[in-house]
């Protein structure tokens, strides 16, 4: 019979309704229970693993006023067994964690599926939290139609099946269209991020060369706006969310950066963007592009904070390992975020691009560095769920990509309590018997 079992010493109890979500950081392993069986499990981590099923029928009987036999008690514990929540052996424990790291290293394709492109980094706004903003209207060459076709058939053949066309304003080219005609194909997704000025005027052209479209307002106040983005192009917004609530809400999105100006209200800007419109909405908050503007960030309440489902990662993001960046001038960069002459890990016009990529330094960082690596995360409970945090935001901000990202860190903890805890987050059901 079962004496003793182990069990990762930083596990989270979280409270979800009538429910408790239990979460063992250590061991990729989240379940919900209810709350006989949360007691069970504390109760038998209090007396440190070790399992007396007579002393913990009683137990419960003294809290429930419900019997539990020695034999129910011992199917529940080895149900904890099978979800990795206990552990029979304490080399189990550990073999656990290491088979699991191994396997996340195998989800991790070092062919890059998603492309960034960057055919301008012109712009006819002025977004006060732009991520690009040291490249925006910096008179960069840019590369003509005919050349970014033959780049966007070489990343098609190299099995890149995702293209996000982004900027500066992807829109402020004249041959956007004739660009998405060559990227859009029955294997290929391709998205549009735009700050929606343009849009209106050439919706019937790009749409049917589009899978999304994820559309930038901050609020529906214009002065609110302004303050945010600039005075150009609000009306114009306003008149293509009625155009695209008419028949293409599945493709068009609205995103939100949370300021100190738009803080207030962007609950209220969301449920009428949703009500009035019909359109999905999301919301990040301001991101500082250096040091001195970290008090900038505001810290709002996590109920704006969008996502219903989570997954477990010991890497920070997919930069040079699942996408890449393509600039204006065929320069390529680990993430859209990166686009700098000291992160250049390529040149996309050179026969010898994909070897560049691969020799690349900062090729190698990415695609060796883990959570685990960073010295102010490898005892955090949450590591494995936020995985250390954006890489771009520590070089922009500490000048360092194997820094951690501190000024985030109790919004990621609280993130990933509220979608643990979120009614919306999609649960494989735990089997578990009510004593």
């Amino acid at each position: 019979m079962l004496k003793k079992v182990y069990y990762d010493d930083k596990m989270l109890f979280l409270k979800r309704n009538k429910d408790h979500v239990i979460v063992s950081p250590e061991n990729f392993s989240y379940i919900k229970v209810n709350e006989e069986l949360k007691f069970l499990i504390t109760s038998i981590m209090e007396n440190d693993g070790q399992i007396e099923l007579d002393e913990l029928s009683d137990k419960i009987l003294h809290k429930f006023s419900k019997k539990a036999t020695p034999q129910e008690i011992s199917v529940q514990i080895n149900k904890l067994i099978d979800t990795h929540i206990f552990f029979q052996k304490h080399e189990d424990l550990i073999l656990n964690k290491n088979n699991s790291i191994k396997e996340n290293y195998k989800n991790i394709d070092n062919n890059p599926k998603e492309a960034y492109i960057h055919m301008s980094l012109r712009c006819n706004l002025n977004c006060s939290y732009c991520y690009n903003k040291e490249n925006i209207n910096n008179g960069q060459h840019e590369l003509d139609t005919k050349t970014w076709i033959d780049i966007i058939k070489t990343l098609q053949n190299e099995g890149i099946d995702h293209f996000i066309f982004t900027g500066g304003e992807p829109l402020i080219r004249d041959d956007i269209v004739d660009i998405l005609k060559i990227a859009k194909t029955s294997n290929t997704k391709t998205g549009l991020l735009t700050n929606g000025t343009l849009l209106y005027n050439k919706f019937e052209e790009v749409m049917p060369y589009l899978d999304y479209v994820t559309l930038s307002l901050d609020s529906l106040n214009e002065m609110t706006n302004t303050l945010n983005r600039g005075q150009f192009g609000f009306k114009s917004i306003l008149t293509l969310l009625e155009r695209a609530s008419k028949d293409s809400k599945d493709k068009v999105s609205v995103r939100s950066v949370i300021t100190k100006n738009n803080v207030a209200e962007i609950e209220q800007f969301h449920k009428i963007i949703k009500d009035k419109y019909g359109l999905r909405t999301t919301s990040v908050g301001y991101l500082p592009n250096k040091f001195d503007e970290i008090n900038k960030y505001v810290h709002y309440d996590d109920s704006t904070c969008n996502g219903s489902n989570i997954g477990i990662r010991i890497k920070p993001c997919g930069a040079c390992t699942n996408l890449i960046a393509i600039g204006p001038e065929g320069n390529i960069y680990p993430c859209q975020c990166l686009i700098s002459k000291e992160n250049t890990i390529g040149n996309i016009l050179n026969d010898n691009w994909k070897q560049q990529v691969s020799d690349s330094r900062i090729t190698k960082l990415f695609k060796n560095l883990t959570v685990d690596d960073i010295e102010y995360c490898k005892d955090c409970e949450i590591r494995y769920f936020c995985g250390g945090g954006c890489r771009a935001l520590a070089h922009n901000i500490y000048g360092d990509m194997s820094e951690a990202v501190k000024f985030l860190c109790e919004f990621q903890k609280k993130r990933v309590r509220n979608i643990l805890t979120s009614s919306n987050f999609k649960w494989e059901d735990f089997n578990h018997q009510h004593f």
